[in-house]
């Protein structure tokens, strides 16, 4: 009796250990979600990952609560939980928010296999992949799938303008009527249904238990009726602002519209789903098809012998406790490491976003000549709530005698470096991108610290300069520093100089901290004839830059 006491008392005093050691893991991975909830939330598409968040936590609760405790050898844990430190420590050296959301879904996984073992992974696997929702794709790939499906989608409306009548003209992603022109941004929220209508339907199939194929099949029939419902919307919107009311392209109306076209989209999705059990039950045996609506996920009962014998494994001398001292501390001084560099990172100011209105420009704020360019006319433009362009313009148009034009404009607020590439491409040009932000930091005098775009549209070719400025007319790097500076390890090294209190934020602008909001200074040169000379577009926009950086609208810079 004793015996059995004394090993069960072993028992539960090693798995406190492991559960403390999780809990240690959990809390070392709180830091960086600062960042990755920031950047999700501010991405339209991505808004809907707390509910998804909720909606995994509820299933895997209902799941494995009810289920016996099935533990696994401990072995395997602690290189789980190892390879987990490491996935961690990287992602904050780097400071992804992309590899810490994969992080912590590994711990997720892992802390399962721990209490419930390969049995309880698999039988949970159906929810704890849904978090993939929740991960952005890398290299900012969901961006580019979003403005590619808007284009389409701009499209199918134009088409559905013309079988009703409605005069218009599409360029890109911009509909141009007689009253009014819309981007499809404006009409319709883009695309950004497409992954919370596909996070939804996921959903519904894991709370009924569907097979994976079925899975694939409702996957691909929602994306079908998320580029058809948005066609719809878009050139309703369209035709109702430019018919009816203007206030169904911006607004509380604009927005309820979005709403309902999310429930269309899902339902239509629904239906589809319940007409295919329809027609399996009038045609097959539904518990014999390969798109069963009520197959239980496949389980590995037996594969982890359940009982006492893991339990006794857990606290066997094979399993030294230096193990989980050990993995303690490297979480405790990643955690440690994490909530020194979000704090060194994170601005003062970015929970005051939009509280405080920057100063406007004037059309005094860049001369009436610019090296050797002549100003022509000022214009400040004001747009509707829009993700394509910014809410905000001041546009001066400069041209020379020969009859060039460009043009130069302070466009905010933003959030962040805005990269323009992905809206010149929804305007319908084929854009080369390309960066120049020197490691030592550089100035503003010479053609450094911009990005540039080079850009064909039939027999148009275009050239667009920007630079970012905070509300202090500190320069704003682009956020995925590994886009021009491919040194990783250099990056990982200021960040532990940076973590360290070893790097001075304010004479490097790759870490100064950003005083919200972000202001893009921006030119812009179309002409008809391929590769003409650039000198004089280039020292153009060099000078027109400092001037606008040393304007009343920097006031307050340092």
């Amino acid at each position: 009796m004793n015996s059995t006491a004394t090993k069960s008392t072993a028992n539960s005093s090693a798995q406190q250990w492991i559960d403390g050691l999780f809990a240690i893991a959990l809390l070392a991975h709180l830091p960086l979600a600062y960042e990755y909830c920031r950047r999700m939330w501010l991405a339209g598409h991505y808004q809907f990952f707390p509910l998804l968040l909720a909606a995994v936590g509820w299933m895997l609760l209902e799941r494995l609560l009810n289920r016996p405790l099935d533990p696994a050898k401990p072995g395997l844990n602690h290189w789980l939980l190892a390879g987990n430190a490491f996935l961690l420590a990287l992602a904050v050296l780097i400071y992804s928010p992309f590899l810490w959301i994969i992080s912590l879904l590994a711990l997720i996984v892992t802390y399962i296999y721990d209490r419930w073992g390969a049995a309880g992974v698999v039988h949970t696997a159906p929810v704890w992949l849904l978090l993939l929702f929740a991960v952005p794709l890398p290299m900012n790939l969901d961006l580019k799938l979003v403005n590619k499906l808007q284009f389409l989608s701009s499209q199918l409306a134009s088409y559905i303008l013309d079988a009703f009548g409605q005069g218009h003209f599409r360029e890109g992603v911009i509909l141009i009527t007689e009253k009014k022109q819309f981007f499809t941004e404006e009409a319709c929220s883009g695309i950004r249904s497409l992954f919370s209508s596909l996070a939804a339907i996921s959903i519904f199939g894991v709370m009924n238990r569907y097979g994976w194929p079925r899975h694939v099949f409702n996957l691909c029939q929602t994306v079908l009726w998320v580029i058809i419902g948005n066609a719809v919307r878009i050139a309703l919107v369209v035709y109702l602002a430019d018919n009816v009311d203007e206030s169904f392209a911006s607004g509380t109306t604009h927005e309820m519209l979005g709403l309902v076209n999310f429930v269309f989209v899902f339902l239509c999705a629904l239906s589809t789903d319940r007409g295919i059990n329809a027609w399996q039950a009038s045609t097959v045996d539904v518990s014999r098809t390969a798109l069963e609506s009520d197959v239980e996920e496949p389980t590995l009962e037996g594969v982890v012998v359940a009982g006492g014998t893991n339990n006794a494994a857990r606290s066997a001398a094979t399993r030294p406790p230096i193990w989980r001292w050990s993995l303690s501390v490297a979480f405790a001084i990643i955690a440690l490491f994490a909530v020194r560099l979000a704090y060194a990172k994170i601005s003062e100011d970015d929970m005051r976003f939009g509280d405080e209105d920057l100063a406007v420009s004037f059309e005094d704020d860049l001369p009436a000549q610019i090296a050797g360019w002549q100003k022509i006319s000022f214009d400040h433009q004001l747009r509707d709530d829009t993700r394509l362009l910014a809410p905000e313009s001041y546009v001066w148009t400069y041209c020379k005698e020969d009859g060039r034009r460009v043009i130069i404009s302070v466009d905010s607020p933003y959030y962040d470096f805005h990269n323009l590439n992905d809206c010149y491409e929804g305007f319908g040009w084929d854009v080369e991108y390309a960066n120049n932000y020197p490691s030592n930091g550089g100035d503003l005098t010479t053609l450094t610290n911009l990005s540039k775009l080079t850009m064909e549209k039939s027999s148009e070719h275009g050239l667009v300069m920007f630079t970012a400025f905070d509300r202090n007319g500190v320069l704003v790097r682009p956020t995925f520093e590994l886009n021009y500076d491919p040194t990783g390890i250099m990056l990982i090294g200021r960040h532990l100089r940076l973590a360290l209190g070893l790097l001075d934020q304010s004479n490097d602008p790759r870490f100064s901290k950003q005083a919200m909001p972000i202001s893009q200074v921006q030119l812009l040169h179309v002409s008809n004839q391929p590769n003409i000379d650039t000198s004089d577009i280039d020292q153009f926009f060099v000078e027109a830059r400092l001037r606008l950086q040393d304007s009343p609208r920097f006031k307050n810079r340092n």
